[in-house]
């Protein structure tokens, strides 16, 4: 896993960032892609995306946007 700070303009799209930011309000995907007008299926593409691009598990992802004041 990478430890360098990653801006989080350049690293993620602004639907990404919509994604973890709900997925840190503790929102499952289903409600993620209800509120945000998309299916499931991409809500779970986003974050396997974002998790691939910064090189983090699930937990990671969630600590990386917190960290970086996502939410």
């Amino acid at each position: 896993m990478s430890q360098n700070p990653v801006p989080v303009k350049t690293t993620l799209s602004t639907r990404e960032i919509d994604v973890l930011r709900l997925l840190i309000e503790g929102n499952k995907s289903r409600e993620i892609g209800n509120k945000l007008g998309i299916s499931e299926l991409t809500v779970q593409t986003h974050r396997r995306n974002m998790m691939r691009k910064l090189d983090v598990n699930f937990a990671g992802l969630i600590a990386w946007g917190i960290r970086h004041k996502v939410a």
